[in-house]
């Protein structure tokens, strides 16, 4: 074992043993303002780490339900759009089958095109915060 460690190494290891001792355990703040005065550590920088903590978490949550929206509305639209190819395959083939050309199918395709189109608009750089 050597006698001097770097400041990682000496972060990892308090990280680990603390791991190891809590299994689980909760600590009261009031715990943590004691391992921190028996480290040296200074109550102004315990409540800074809180308040950096609780900002990065708060952002990490933020950053997920976004995620999850924006994955929710990707599932959104790909539904949106296979029933479109589903439902206009099936009315082009009606259409052809009657007569042999496209008389009134290509409304269906439209109309629906334009509403999908928006669609993927929305989906894909709509607003983020919905």
């Amino acid at each position: 074992m050597s006698n001097s460690y770097r400041s990682e190494d000496v972060q990892q290891i308090l990280q680990l043993a603390m791991t190891q001792k809590a299994e689980g355990r909760d600590f009261s703040r009031q715990e943590l303002l004691e391992m921190a005065a028996d480290l040296g550590i200074s109550q102004e920088a315990i409540a800074s780490a809180e308040k950096q903590l609780m900002q990065e978490s708060e952002k990490q949550r933020a950053t997920q339900v976004l995620s999850n929206m924006s994955n929710s509305r990707r599932r959104k639209f790909k539904t949106h759009l296979f029933l479109y190819l589903i439902i206009n395959t099936f009315l082009v083939v009606i259409d052809f089958m009657t007569d042999g050309k496209l008389n009134w199918a290509y409304w269906s395709i439209l109309g629906w095109g334009l509403g999908l189109a928006f669609d993927a608009f929305d989906t894909f750089y709509g607003s983020k915060d919905e």
